[in-house]
């Protein structure tokens, strides 16, 4: 009986530490998903910066 509990115990803490390790992972990526579509987003308004910069630098000249 007592062996039948420290079973349960090993696969609830198996569970438990994988389901942690599956989120963790699944975190990582979001993160990282997130911090390339910030780059996106600033290489775009650099692009959009410089469009602007050189336009007004044609308009002078």
């Amino acid at each position: 009986m007592e062996d039948m509990y420290l079973f349960i115990i090993v696969i609830i803490a198996l569970s438990l530490i994988y389901n942690g390790y599956k989120r963790k992972k699944n975190y990582d990526i979001k993160r990282l998903e997130l911090e390339l579509e910030h780059k996106k987003i600033d290489l775009e308004t650099k692009k959009i910066d410089y469009a602007r910069h050189v336009s007004k630098d044609q308009k002078h000249v």
